[in-house]
């Protein structure tokens, strides 16, 4: 994975929220437009727009965090930290290798950053990085 542009993050929503409300009229999406009042989809859209986004960039978007975008900016920014935390994630994982003590080692320091919300990676990471070791 890579960082991707501000205009690139902001082409693959506008194409999201698109596909997720076929047969509506999506406006251009600016960074100062409010999601719940300017785009004029409904809640399930916008939930969907959310999952197609997740897919296109391969970052995990929780309904929690993506509410807490107002506007279109705020949504950018938060792309642009999940896509800066699985960067970390993936170099994390990818230094611990396939070697299981390796891997046991990295969740132990993560549940322990997790628990006490600083450490090497701190809370944030450590709570993004122990879902994708769920996954696997």
């Amino acid at each position: 994975m890579q960082m991707l542009t501000r205009k690139e993050i902001s082409k693959i929503c506008h194409e999201s929220f698109v596909e997720a409300a076929i047969g509506l009229n999506v406006p251009e999406l600016s960074p100062e437009k409010q999601i719940a009042s300017d785009l004029d989809i409904d809640s399930i859209h916008v939930l969907e727009a959310m999952i197609i986004i997740e897919d296109k960039i391969d970052i995990m978007l929780d309904a929690e965090e993506f509410q807490s975008a107002i506007t279109i900016g705020d949504l950018y920014d938060l792309i642009g930290i999940k896509i800066k935390q699985k960067i970390e994630i993936d170099k994390l994982f990818e230094e611990a290798g396939d070697e299981e003590s390796a891997r046991r080692k990295l969740e132990r320091q993560l549940m322990e950053d997790k628990h006490h919300k600083r450490g090497i990676y701190g809370k944030e990471l450590a709570d993004e990085a122990l879902k994708e070791l769920q996954k696997e």
